[in-house]
């Protein structure tokens, strides 16, 4: 028998919509051939769709290498025909389009001379799954490359195009052999009973010599190191002869096996002692596998102090069954897996290069090199990627060097695009000169030491993963390439994963690249202090660096590149994070996705999530999957916790550069408006965001998130803050010398505000494709956005408001005004920039030749809110006039859009009267006049018009005439005998926000305290209780709603008459000696009418979802050893109406659609985390002062 042996190959096979799995197995026989030849070894997946009569094309690609010294064990085969004997050909026949020269020199020899030239093997009897490999040894000068193996099975009159299998010729005259594996074809099946080959499939008359047919047995076997091990490749090593591809490899405790030789084959490996490979020698080694388990054993590739840096070790994963479970090991629905478990460990050091760097000048479309801003020791043959610098992160791309010198990379093509490379400097003026950098990345992506995916998942989408599990000893990566990594639409398979893996102190990843992933790129997943450094992600598949569960804390990400960040095919995607939606405040995937604060991230570039977002820090309101009933983690509440350190990053080429907002609800993992509160200031340093084609920086949260010493330019909008939020001692350009096109760029937007805006260098805005500011529509669009120290690099600059329909007619577009709190904006300090609108204008406006639809105003404004307990959907017509001021008569129409209320910009400390008109009787019984944005002793005054048939203010006294409230110092109100409510409303010393209440008046004023028949019946009882609830409503946080004893004033003496009338009534009292579970759940089953009251409570208290559930039909009211009064109100299933005391309750998020529980705890504090709404997007900063001074 002959034998032979196979080079090293590397294969892509595709034939019409299927595809061939070409496994990088290098195992072989003795060649009788001086020369080696490579061995290309073919799979099926499917050929059920192939046409029978269209061809069917095939592409392998060969790589050559050397195999000196290797000790390669043989396959058994099951049928062989050799053709050694001469004249003999083993019962094959051929058919008249191949010429017959005979077997001759041990081989088979034909010329191919007619159309279709077949070869007809004699009858057999094989076993289908006996054999699932046909390798075949021959040689060819034809033209014509395209072969065709066919096979008959039990029962088939004949061969067909179904079962058959195309593969590329090398027709080089010289033999080589073809392995084409058969295991997972669905034709390949049943008994085996006749070959045939088509050498090739129109002949062109050249030469085709048959060396050997054989059909290989593929039976597993496993093979054990023995001893205290040895080489992979002595015989003596093992127990079962060295380890081939059809062989499970076992290293148990106490053996070492050495990679010394060139390839390393197996079936499976599990590593319990150790397995290591030395750089030695001047070959390239491979180690193939379906799977690698590391379970208390270590696995070893180079080391810190001899890294295998100068030749390069490949593993290729390469199982193709993600549903496959191994029970013996634990292990379910896994495959393609480097698993490390139960103390065992993973070091990998490769050759430690430059990461990445940035481009040194630009490099234009058309141009062969490139120029680096430093010098690189990369060599030749190493693919690197150059990022985009326009608003399109497709415009990364890929190149393979062919020569460096200095900084000079030389490439092996001519870009496609050009890439920005130049920093710019801005001076102020005022001595500080800002630098701006937009110059392009270039990443490296070849490693010394690859671990990749198989050939095939490039189709399949399943790629190799590795998976750390909590029990793993130590995890070091340093200078390997991760590629075709991570398994599509497949949660816990990703390149790297930590696992649940809790405190991984002294583990890393660095040094690292991964690219064209299926599967996002750097998972942390419950897991806390790892470090990932100068790591390059390119193009994966969802979110890239990614924290998980939003527990993780202490994790540092450094000097990180992630680009061309893909969006995943609608199905596809693993969360619906990964699918956006694509908004000004919301946008996925991100490149850096964080879910949990406490972490750092300094240096890092996010360059190209053009769906989503570079920096996406997406808090939700509790722990999230297998954290979230964890116990360790139960008071975990991401969005209040301190941030850790973000400091020196960059975004360019996504939607949205750096988003705080969107959390995953708990329950549905869909992004959903989150506030963010840290404890303490969460300063977000040294960003630089350019080219993101909607927010450079989106805010949502409280005004302790701050923006110091960023850099934003060439972006849609630069910044976008929902609230009080500060940017300071930044550069804000609209376009800079990167101008890339892309439409209209804008500074700053005005939102929700107000915002600060102080020491901040404008630039490039004198350009028609810039303009300084930008209007959107906002829920609460208060005044007062502060700017101070504000400098212009051109003071010719263009200043405007964008002239929009929406602009000119919602109060939400043009109530704000921008304070000029030194006068670097307008040159007089106090002035106030206001949308020209004849709502916010006055006399002494004054409007510059230069400015468009924006004026400099002499007044203060502040921001006026009518609640009125109402949806969105059901909020009134509201027309508000503005009379007698200095200024023109003025009136507007707040049709009901978005908001759950009535908004307006005022002019304060005026005469103007705010005249409030409905279009109809108000459904509801209240209105809360809110005044934002103001200073202690700034007034207005509002005439409320008839909402119902009688009104009353509540909580400031009453006057006997217009003209008493008018010289009154403080807030008063009048009604005439109209019923039209007059009201001055002062703002208190210390105070910044005033609430003034209107409540409609269900009994005549001056009565005697009501005897509890509220609804007239003649009796005392429950019914009573509901008819007082439905006139009052349901309690806000930190208040009682209801007048209950008719003093026209809400405080605790409504609440003792409340209980003194219907505490006895056929009720149940629990008191604090009885407010266990169990007795409260049994006071709700017997009770008899509603509410349950609870006297103060001075000890925990737990709601469980079983109470609140035996409560649902219910009201229940708290009051606190504070004497604060709360009502949980039941409505549409929700634990509270419209989330209004979203600062009292704690929502479990698992049971909310359904039943919630919340917590009380010691002295009237209870726990604060429900979901927020628009609503609660009043004064953020407000209610905290209002919750420090109700629970402080």
């Amino acid at each position: 028998m002959k034998h032979c042996i196979a080079d090293r190959f590397r294969a892509l096979v595709s034939a019409g919509s299927s595809s061939f799995r070409c496994r990088n197995r290098t195992r072989g026989y003795v060649p009788r051939f001086e020369q080696l030849e490579p061995r290309f070894l073919l799979s099926t997946t499917t050929l059920s769709s192939y046409s029978t009569t269209a061809p069917i094309g095939v592409e392998v690609e060969a790589v050559q290498s050397s195999y000196a010294g290797d000790s390669i064990a043989a396959i058994q085969s099951i049928v062989a025909w050799e053709f050694d004997s001469l004249g003999d050909q083993e019962g094959w026949f051929n058919n008249p389009g191949a010429t017959n020269n005979g077997v001759d020199g041990g081989s088979w020899n034909l010329v191919m001379s007619g159309t279709d030239p077949s070869l007809f093997g004699p009858g057999i009897g094989v076993v289908s799954s006996d054999s699932t490999i046909v390798e075949i040894t021959m040689s060819s000068n034809d033209a014509n490359v395209a072969s065709q193996l066919f096979w008959k099975v039990s029962g088939d009159a004949s061969f067909s195009e179904q079962r058959s299998v195309v593969f590329t010729l090398i027709n080089d005259g010289a033999p080589h052999i073809y392995q084409i594996q058969l295991a997972n074809d669905p034709d390949w099946t049943g008994t085996i009973t006749q070959l045939r080959l088509d050498p090739v499939g129109v002949s062109n008359g050249g030469s085709v010599s048959i060396d050997s047919i054989r059909l290989l047995s593929t039976t597993i076997s496993t093979t054990t190191a023995i001893g205290i091990g040895g080489d992979w490749h002595d015989p003596n090593t093992w127990s079962n002869g060295v380890p081939d591809q059809f062989t499970e490899v076992v290293i148990p405790s106490g053996t070492a096996v050495q990679m010394s030789g060139a390839d390393h084959d197996s079936k499976s490996l599990l590593v319990e002692g150790t397995l290591l490979a030395v750089e030695s020698g001047i070959t390239n080694k491979t180690l193939t596998a379906d799977w690698i388990l590391v379970n208390g054993g270590s696995f070893n590739i180079g080391s810190s102090a001899n890294p295998y840096d100068t030749h390069t070790f490949t593993v290729t994963l390469e199982g193709d069954n993600p549903s496959q479970d191994l029970p013996s090991l634990g292990i379910s629905s896994n495959d393609a897996f480097l698993m490390v478990r139960n103390s065992g460990t993973l070091s990998l050091f490769g050759g430690v290069e430059t990461s990445w760097t940035q481009l040194g000048t630009t490099a234009s479309v058309g141009e062969s090199s490139i120029t680096l801003k430093e010098p690189v020791t990369w060599d030749i043959g190493d693919e690197i990627v150059i990022a985009s610098t326009t608003f399109d992160m497709n415009e990364a791309e890929t190149r393979t060097i062919t020569n460096v010198v200095g900084q000079t990379v030389f490439l092996d093509a001519p870009l496609t695009y050009t890439h920005y490379g130049e920093l710019q400097n801005y001076d102020n003026g005022k001595g500080t000169v800002y630098e701006l950098d937009e110059r392009a990345e270039v990443g490296l992506l070849s490693r010394s030491i690859k671990i990749q995916g198989d050939a095939d998942s490039t189709t399949d989408g399943i790629g190799g993963h590795l998976m750390f599990m909590p029990s793993s000893g130590a995890i070091q990566i340093d200078g390997a390439e991760l590629y075709h990594m991570g398994q599509k639409s497949r949660v816990a398979r990703y390149p790297v994963h930590w696992h649940l893996a809790g405190d991984r102190t002294g583990d890393y990843v660095k040094n690292t690249s991964i690219h064209r992933s299926f599967n996002r790129a750097v998972v942390i997943h419950a897991t806390h202090n790892v470090l990932v450094e100068q790591t390059v992600a390119y193009d994966h598949i969802g979110s890239g660096y990614f924290l998980e569960n939003a527990v993780e804390t202490g994790n540092k990400f450094y000097y990180n590149l992630g680009l061309v960040t893909r969006e995943p095919v609608v199905g596809e995607e693993i969360l619906p994070t990964d699918l956006g939606p694509k908004q000004f405040q919301i946008s996925g995937p991100g490149t850096f996705w964080i879910t949990n604060p406490d972490n750092e991230f300094v240096g890092n570039v996010a360059a190209g999530s053009q769906d989503g977002s570079g920096f996406w820090y997406a808090f939700p309101s509790r722990p999230l999957n297998q954290s979230t009933n964890d116990p360790q983690y139960a008071g975990v509440r991401p969005r209040n916790i301190a941030l850790g350190l973000f400091q020196d990053n960059r975004a360019h080429s996504n939607a949205i550069g750096l988003d705080v907002d969107g959390g995953p609800n708990v329950v549905t993992e869909v992004a959903e408006s989150s506030h963010y509160r840290p404890p303490t200031d969460a300063n977000f340093s040294g960003f630089t965001a350019f080219a993101n084609s909607i927010n450079g920086v989106y805010f949502r949260g409280t005004s302790r998130l701050k923006l110091p010493n960023a850099r934003l330019a060439d972006n849609f909008q630069a910044t976008m803050f929902a609230f009080g939020q500060t940017i300071s001692d930044s550069l804000i350009v609209g376009v800079s010398e990167n101008d890339f096109g892309g439409g209209l760029k804008r500074g700053f937007t005005v939102y929700d505000g107000p915002n600060i805006v102080r020491n901040v260098h404008f630039a490039g805005f004198n350009n028609p494709n810039a303009q300084i500011f930008s209007i959107i529509g906002a829920a609460s669009r208060h005044a007062n956005h502060i700017f101070e120290e504000i400098t212009f690099d051109d003071p010719a600059t263009p200043f405007k408001f964008p002239d929009s329909v929406q602009n000119r007619t919602l109060s939400r577009h043009w109530g704000f005004s921008l304070y000029d709190a030194d006068g670097t904006f307008t040159g007089v300090a106090g002035k106030s920039i206001v949308f020209d609108h004849p709502m916010m204008r006055s006399d002494g406006d004054i409007l510059l030749p230069t400015w468009q639809k924006a004026v400099v105003s002499q007044r203060k404004f502040g921001h006026l809110r009518l609640d009125h307990g109402l949806s969105a959907a059901s909020q009134p017509t509201t027309t508000i006039t503005r009379t007698g001021g200095p200024g023109t008569d003025a009136s507007h129409t707040d049709i009901p859009l978005h908001e759950a209320f009535t908004q307006i910009g005022v002019v304060m400390n005026t005469d103007f009267v705010y005249t409030v008109n409905y279009d109809t009787t108000l459904s509801s019984i209240k209105i809360d006049m809110k005044l934002g944005d103001v200073h202690a002793g700034d007034f207005v005054y509002i005439r409320i018009v008839n909402p119902w048939a009688n009104q009353q203010v509540t909580g400031i006294p009453a006057k006997n005439s217009e003209q008493e409230v008018r010289d009154s110092s403080t807030s008063a109100f009048y009604v005439n005998p109209n019923g039209h409510a007059f009201v001055k409303a002062v703002v208190q010393p210390d105070s910044t926000s005033l609430l003034i209440k209107v409540r409609k008046l269900l009994f005549p004023p001056n009565l005697p305290s009501p005897s509890g028949d509220f609804n007239a019946d003649g009796n005392v009882g429950g019914a009573d209780f509901l008819a007082w609830q439905r006139g009052f409503g349901k309690p806000l946080a930190f208040e009682i709603e209801g007048d209950a004893n008719g003093d026209f004033d809400v405080d605790a003496t409504d609440l003792n008459t409340w209980k003194n009338q219907f505490g006895s009534v056929g009720g149940s009292v629990v008191t604090s000696s009885t407010v266990s579970d169990s007795s409260l759940l049994n006071a709700f089953s017997t009770a008899s009418i509603t509410p349950v009251v609870l006297e103060p409570i001075t000890q925990p208290l737990l709601l469980t979802a079983s109470l609140v559930d035996a409560a649902q039909s219910m009201n229940m009211g708290i009051q606190t050893s504070t004497g604060h009064f709360f009502e949980f109100a039941f409505e549409e299933g929700d634990l509270i109406r419209e989330n209004r005391i979203a600062s009292v309750l704690e929502l479990d998020d698992t049971t909310r659609s359904a039943s919630s529980s919340a917590t009380a705890v010691p002295n009237g504090k209870l726990a604060t985390q429900a979901e927020e709404t628009e609503e609660d997007r009043f004064k953020a900063a407000a209610l905290d002062e209002v919750f420090a001074n109700v629970f402080g």
